[in-house]
Order: C-alpha cells, then structure tokens, then sequence
C-alpha cells in the first residue's frame, strides 16, 4: 500500500503549462535560466498535477519550456531548439509515510540515497545534479510542511543533444521501496532557423 501511495506521489511533479512565445526576437534559453528552473520548479510557477487533479501554482512559469521530464503524456513528442540549453530531470515527491518512515530525517535520508539513472537513446546516463531535499509547498492534502521533493537531472549545453528524435526514460533506486521505472518518451531537437527556434 505504501508503495502504491508513494508511486502516486511520485506522478505529482511540476508539469509546466506551454504557452506560445510572444511576439518579437528569440531568446535563447541560458544555463543561469535553466539552472534556476532546476531549483525552483516544483514550487511554483507549474500546474502541479495530483491525485486530486490540477491546480495552478503563481507567479508565472516562465521559460520551462525547456525542461525536458520522461513523464507521458505531457512530455512526448515536445520540441525543443538546438541553440539553448537543456535540462533533462525527474523529481520525486513524498511525505514520511509514504516512505514508510516516521520522521522528517528519515526520508531526507533516503531521497540523498536515491540514485537516479536516465536512459537517452537507450544509453544509461545518470543524473550529475541534485538539488537539496526542499519542503513542497503544495501538498496533495492542501497542508503545508509535510512533504518534501528533490530533483534529478542533468543539463546540455547547445549542441550537445543532435538534432533530431531521442528516446528518455529512466528509473529511480530507491531505498526501502526498489526500483522506479519511468515513463519512455520520445522528444526533437530542432535545428535552427525552425520548429521551436522560431
């Protein structure tokens, strides 16, 4: 049961609302941008989608567009342009007892103990960046305090990821629950001058 609850929870990631960019020159997506994406996403700024459904979350969420998760539906099929930088992560989110522990210690514990591993193009690419175990300021049950995230990832500078189709999935190694698979998605790059570099 615990298992099932926490694998809900785990669904309960930030997933940012896409909107067209506005008129004018575009600006290409920095490191400073992704980075800040990293350590802020799942507290706001996303339509977060629960259990319970969704519920949006203010201010605004910016340039996520470039934040790309192994989550489907959301996530498949998106484009993204060569000339920025890339941001490829999962973050889990759990309260104590859905880790099956008792105290907050304890599940900071085993989220700095959980090792997450990307697949891109079916080759294992584990995440090179974390961020430090954060309070979730929208818990499922609408209180605040008792659930915490942290994310995963691993960032791409321009060119890094070819121009074309790539394959994401992954999995979380998850002390005192296993192994998490996640979803497999496939996402484009487009290369300048079209698609999302327009």
């Amino acid at each position: 049961m615990r298992r099932r609850t926490f694998l809900s929870a785990l669904a309960a990631v930030a997933i940012v609302v896409m909107t067209a960019a506005g008129a004018g020159a575009r600006e290409p997506v920095t490191r400073g941008d992704v980075q800040a994406q990293f350590e802020a996403v799942e507290n706001g700024g996303a339509v977060i989608s629960t259990r319970k459904g969704f519920e949006t979350t203010i201010p605004p969420a910016g340039a996520l567009l470039h934040s790309i998760r192994p989550i489907d539906p959301f996530f498949e099929g998106r484009r993204y342009c060569e000339l920025d930088w890339h941001l490829v992560t999962i973050a889990l989110i759990a309260s104590p007892e859905e880790l099956g522990v008792s105290t907050t210690e304890e599940l900071k514990e085993i989220f700095l103990a959980t090792e997450v591993t990307f697949r891109i193009d079916n080759v294992p690419t584990p995440a090179t960046e974390t961020t430090a175990v954060k309070t979730y300021l929208v818990a499922e049950d609408g209180t605040n305090g008792e659930t915490f995230w942290r994310a995963w990832g691993i960032f791409y500078a321009p060119g890094v990821l070819s121009v074309g189709p790539h394959s994401l999935t992954g999995s979380a190694t998850i002390p005192s629950i296993g192994t998490f698979r996640f979803d497999r998605i496939t996402f484009h790059i487009d290369p300048a001058g079209s698609g999302a570099c327009l």
